[in-house]
């Protein structure tokens, strides 16, 4: 039984190291310098794809902004409270 679980153990030790040293080599790539370009050798992107992108960024912009807006609002409203009474 002992002899099991060692080895079962052992399995597990070389299965996590063998999954580790992938995630090293991930790390370097994602902390690299380089600009990220990867897949986009030879493709051109339509205008009407810029202009979706764009549209969508500044529309989720404006959601945080109003929602930055309307946590201020209530904030200020729980002050206000809690002075007049």
């Amino acid at each position: 039984m002992k002899s099991r679980g060692l080895l079962a153990v052992a399995c597990a030790a070389m299965l996590m190291a063998g999954c580790n040293r992938g995630n090293r080599a991930s790390n370097t790539i994602a902390n690299s310098n380089d600009a990220g370009t990867t897949g986009t050798a030879g493709y051109s992107i339509s205008t009407s794809d810029k202009n979706f992108v764009n549209d969508i960024l500044s529309d989720g912009m404006a959601e945080v902004e109003t929602a930055k807006l309307a946590t201020n609002h209530a904030a200020n409203m729980a002050r206000s409270s809690t002075r007049s009474t």
